[in-house]
């Protein structure tokens, strides 16, 4: 779905009625075709399928006892996507971005967040 997607809203931008129509389009077009959008749908998606398996013992179950494990569990089960599931979670998403021509930036170069070039050449030379 998401190809045809894409496709869509590109059809929007070239074809749209109203400029407003090509700018919001060509808006969400960006944000859906950027890493961030696709890191966090990924995250949701694990997410997701964690917090179903409660959500679906929850609605069946009149223990409180048994209530109380399952949340147990579950929160034990999004501690570990935390710390042990980064890595994967990024290979997928960096898979899904290379076939889908997203930019996925370098992870392991530095980057500075600041508007001064001074602090960027600085921290560069060191």
């Amino acid at each position: 779905m998401y190809d045809a997607t894409c496709s869509i809203l590109e059809n929007i931008i070239v074809d749209g009625s109203t400029y407003s129509q090509h700018g919001d389009v060509d808006n969400a077009y960006k944000s859906l075709t950027s890493l961030e959008f696709i890191l966090i749908l990924y995250l949701m998606r694990e997410i997701m399928k964690i917090t179903d398996v409660l959500c679906q013992e929850l609605q069946q179950s009149w223990y409180i006892v048994n209530d109380m494990l399952l949340v147990c569990s579950t929160k034990a089960l999004i501690q570990n996507l935390r710390e042990n599931s980064w890595n994967k979670l990024l290979k997928n998403v960096t898979s899904f971005c290379e076939k889908h021509d997203i930019k996925v930036p370098n992870f392991g170069t530095l980057y500075v967040a600041s508007n001064d070039a001074f602090v960027t050449k600085k921290i560069i030379l060191q």
